[in-house]
């Protein structure tokens, strides 16, 4: 199984936004692709990992979904302690990534100035 997860780039902005999460989604895709076709159900550390890298993505944070991305790839041996997941099948990822479900929600905390937005 070889897929990369590129470095991403350090500087701010929109764009920069945009060309990581396009190289956080295709390190999915690839991921994904080397499953293959059929949906298969993966093991309680890809859930966990699979599970935070989308939330990751969907709220602008790319070093750690590319971070979870990559744990995927090459587990830690032994496997640290972690919650049980909720299930997750590769169709799950897939339907997340093609329904637009992983666009970012908001820009990362440390975008906004590190300022907590007003909710009153």
């Amino acid at each position: 199984m070889t897929v990369v997860v590129e470095a991403l780039p350090t500087p701010a902005g929109p764009r920069c936004v945009e060309v990581k999460k396009r190289g956080i989604q295709r390190a999915l895709a690839e991921l994904i692709a080397t499953y293959g076709p059929d949906d298969h159900q993966l093991s309680p550390w890809e859930r966990h990992c699979l599970g935070a890298a989308l939330i990751f993505l969907r709220f602008g944070y790319f070093d750690q979904a590319a971070d979870r991305i990559a744990r995927v790839l090459d587990p830690p041996v032994p496997l640290p302690p972690f919650p049980s997941p909720p299930a997750l099948t590769i169709d799950d990822v897939r339907r997340q990534i093609d329904d637009g479900r992983c666009r970012v929600a908001r820009p990362p905390f440390r975008e906004s100035g590190g300022r907590v937005p007003d909710r009153s």
